[in-house]
């Protein structure tokens, strides 16, 4: 390997751990917001992959059958859409796992 390529790969390397440990931050910050109140901010439904989908979908249901949800107030979304409603936002999160796990059409198919 080219010292300019192990150099790039280093910074790339930086570069990951650097908005890792921003998500990590932002996750404590997150957290330690919702601690405080009664209103439960949910991610942007849009912005989550496949694994994040699948464990708030996981993290709403347990809320949804344990009963605690009804201690909270929701604020979710899905792209430009916004609801307070916790069976909305897990019928949102349902369909972007069907939207993400669906190929796209190939052109000419």
């Amino acid at each position: 390997m080219s010292d300019e390529l192990r150099a790039r790969t280093a910074e790339m390397n930086a570069r990951i751990a650097e908005a890792e440990e921003r998500g990590r931050a932002f996750a404590a910050r997150e957290k330690e917001y919702n601690a405080g109140n009664n209103r439960m901010y949910r991610p942007n439904i849009a912005s989550l992959d496949a694994v994040g989908t699948q464990r708030e979908i996981d993290d709403v249901s347990s809320l949804l059958q344990s009963g605690r949800f009804a201690d909270y107030s929701l604020r979710g979304g899905y792209g430009d859409r916004r609801t307070s409603d916790m069976n909305q936002y897990l019928l949102w999160l349902q369909e972007h796992q069907q939207a993400i796990s669906t190929p796209a059409a190939q052109p000419g198919s």
